[in-house]
């Protein structure tokens, strides 16, 4: 999965996404946590 942008992960950071986007962002960071 790429990267995501600042303003999508700032937007994450202050709980403003939606149920759907944030779910991506979380499934994300799992497959990319080092």
């Amino acid at each position: 999965m790429k990267p995501f942008d600042e303003e999508l992960i700032s937007a994450y950071i202050d709980n403003e996404l939606s149920e759907d986007e944030r779910r991506e962002v979380e499934r994300w960071l799992a497959e990319s946590a080092e």
